[in-house]
């Protein structure tokens, strides 16, 4: 089965840059967890690490919006074809 659907190439320029910004978040908070070894509890007081897993959860949720939205569209035109 073929399905058409016409997409904007910003949403994966979006979702690209969202991942590689994701990855240089969790760089920076698998940096600071190391300084960290013996004790997690003052890991998760360390502003710098709060902030980026802060930070990775919402640039996470925005990649899944994009996906969402994609698997949507092509959902949608899939149940058009199927009647």
């Amino acid at each position: 089965m073929k399905i058409t659907i016409e997409v904007d190439e910003s949403q994966f320029t979006t979702y690209d840059e969202l991942h590689k910004e994701r990855e240089e978040l969790l760089k920076a908070m698998h940096e600071r967890l190391s300084k960290y070894k013996g004790n997690p509890k003052k890991a998760e007081k360390d502003v710098i690490y709060k902030e980026s897993s802060y930070n990775f959860v919402i640039k996470g949720i925005e990649a899944n919006d994009i996906k969402d939205k994609m698997f949507k569209q092509i959902y949608e035109a899939w149940k058009e074809n199927k009647q």
